[in-house]
């Protein structure tokens, strides 16, 4: 398991409190340290954080559809979510910077 991967099982018990990870997954990722199953569960916990956040900007139109599923298809891909940072919310701007962003253009 990669450091970071340290540090997150050191930190997945105030995680656990403030809702950032559910219990399933806690439990998971502290079965899986050491293993390869690790960065995938990882990986599946940060693809649902930003589906919830697209469902969001979709609800609250700051992104259409097509938008939502071009970026979720991007996540699956295995690109780093860190581009969703701007849907956290503003104008409906903020998803077309998104794309802008988009390094395989």
């Amino acid at each position: 398991m990669p450091r970071d991967g340290d540090r997150l099982l050191q930190r997945l018990d105030k995680m656990l409190e403030t809702g950032r990870v559910r219990v399933e997954e806690a439990e998971r990722l502290r079965s899986a340290a050491d293993t390869e199953d690790f960065d995938e569960a990882v990986r599946e916990i940060r693809l649902r954080h930003a589906t919830e956040r697209l469902d969001e900007a979709l609800d609250d139109g700051r992104i259409t559809p097509e938008e939502a599923a071009t970026l979720l298809e991007r996540l699956r891909n295995g690109e780093d979510p860190r581009f969703l940072r701007g849907l956290r919310g503003g104008p409906r701007s903020s998803a077309g910077a998104a794309r802008e962003r988009d390094p395989r253009d």
